[in-house]
């Protein structure tokens, strides 16, 4: 569990490298897209609690119950018994990591984030710090700290949206390649 500990230590020199502001209107621009956040939420509090296997963090990774999200019939459709519903902590630092990408995919970002040879590791960085004051968890009867839950829920999350952007980038490359293959004839 040190190496895991270890790794929640926040990249002093990523958060000296970006400025990076977060508002309420970041926020309200991914209302529209709560089902789907809510969706890859419920993977993260999954995913943390895998490898956390600390029942006492359960309740505070995730619901028993279904939840009502406006447009929550996604979710719903997609459940088949194993989805997990995740508490609104973990929906908000999901929506967090997802503003914070966007920001360092900004034209005013871009460059200097793709250069970076782990992204990951500044996505996490400035990620944890935007939320850090937000974490409204206690340490656990088994020692787990708040900031480690929230490093194994913010891991899954920066996987999944690098790996997301990866694809977006592929498939965008891709529709391109015929328009130049065809100006090259």
């Amino acid at each position: 569990m040190e190496a895991a500990a270890d790794s929640v230590a926040v990249n002093n020199a990523v958060l000296d490298d970006f400025e990076i502001e977060i508002t309420d209107e970041d926020y309200d621009v991914k209302v529209p897209n709560l089902p789907a956040i809510t969706y890859v939420a419920g993977y993260c509090a999954h995913a943390a609690f895998k490898k956390l296997l600390c029942m006492a963090y359960k309740e505070s990774l995730m619901l028993d119950d279904d939840i009502e999200v406006e447009g929550g019939e996604l979710i719903k459709s997609m459940t088949r018994g194993g989805l997990k519903f995740p508490q609104p902590a973990i929906i908000n630092a999901v929506v967090t990591a997802e503003i914070v990408l966007d920001k360092l995919r900004s034209e005013q970002h871009a460059q200097q984030f793709h250069a970076l040879p782990n992204q990951k590791e500044a996505l996490l960085a400035l990620t944890h710090d935007a939320i850090n004051n937000n974490v409204d968890f206690d340490v656990c009867e088994n020692g787990h700290s708040p900031q480690l839950v929230m490093h194994y829920v913010l891991s899954a999350a920066a996987n999944t949206l690098l790996n997301n952007l990866c694809k977006r980038k592929m498939i965008s490359w891709l529709l391109k390649r015929p328009q130049e293959i065809k100006s090259e004839n």
